[in-house]
């Protein structure tokens, strides 16, 4: 591995960038898994989740005529883990040295984060979060490019 040739700076971004997305990838599993648990009822939501099980299911069934495929709560938030676990195994890849790997299942997570918004056909303020990641993912494949 040549991880000389790349920027000191860039090597230090990249890491930090990846630990994020490890961090976002954890949260986004536990979140999700904690929600579809209470939407399952495998246990009680409680506080919050309560309000975002409503909010979920509000938003579904608003969009569910323009939707490609209509979904349910539980399956959203089954997709949210699902999501989580791809994302953090991308960035532990990446940084690992399994760069090209790790990039490849981020770029997945990017995908499903895409078609999330496209199924229902909305534009909202999370838009700008899938912007910064595919950012964010763009100066990691830099760095990788960099080091080869």
């Amino acid at each position: 591995m040549n991880s000389h040739l790349a920027p000191k700076w860039l090597r230090i971004l990249a890491v930090l960038l990846s630990l994020g997305f490890l961090a976002f990838g954890l949260v986004r599993l536990g979140v999700g898994s904690a929600m579809l648990g209470a939407e399952l009822g495998w246990w009680p939501a409680m506080g919050e989740m309560v309000e975002a099980l409503d909010e979920t299911r509000a938003f579904l069934a608003r969009h569910e005529a323009q939707a490609f495929m209509a979904w349910s709560v539980a399956f959203y938030f089954g997709l949210i883990a699902v999501m989580g676990v791809i994302l953090a195994s991308g960035s532990a890849l990446y940084l690992a040295a399994r760069r090209k790997a790790g990039l490849v299942l981020i770029a997945i997570y990017l995908a499903l984060h895409g078609a999330m918004f496209l199924n229902y056909q909305v534009v909202n303020l999370k838009i700008g979060l899938l912007a910064l990641t595919v950012g964010a993912w763009g100066i990691l494949w830099w760095r990788h490019r960099a080091e080869r």
